[in-house]
């Protein structure tokens, strides 16, 4: 989480820390941080469950992926995992979330598996497009 300090001024010597407590310095809004730390419980539980080392990504041109890591198979096959990270409250994950994973796989190779990973129950339409997709994909419910 990056803190920015707009409004603090740039010459130290007039720098007071006891004015940062006055200052709003976070700029994300509370729903975001909240996926922030959704998206890290989410590394920890893949990385722990699956015994795999899990590259958090985030940022402006992440293509809506929140999680990366690969599995070699007993056959000696690599699989690529792209993960997609979604918290909600109370309602269920929609068609759009599953299309836009979709997207995502689009522009990867065949041997990489979009999983969404949420604390709620897809929808009955999501569980569909998921179930028919032409990517394949996983759905993974993590509390």
């Amino acid at each position: 989480m990056h803190l920015f300090y707009s409004n603090i001024t740039k010459n130290l010597k007039q720098y007071n820390p006891h004015r940062l407590y006055s200052l709003n310095i976070f700029t994300a809004s509370p729903g975001s941080v909240v996926g922030k730390l959704y998206e890290q419980k989410c590394k920890k539980v893949v990385s722990e469950t699956f015994n795999v080392p899990v590259a958090l990504v985030g940022g402006a041109n992440d293509g809506g992926i929140d999680l990366k890591w690969s599995k070699t198979l007993g056959c000696g096959t690599t699989v690529n995992f792209i993960g997609q990270c979604k918290y909600r409250d109370g309602k269920r994950i929609q068609p759009d979330v599953v299309r836009g994973l979709e997207g995502s796989l689009s522009a990867h190779t065949p041997k990489t598996v979009g999983v969404l990973l949420t604390n709620r129950r897809p929808s009955v339409e999501s569980l569909k497009r998921l179930i028919n997709s032409v990517y394949p994909m996983m759905y993974l419910k993590v509390k």
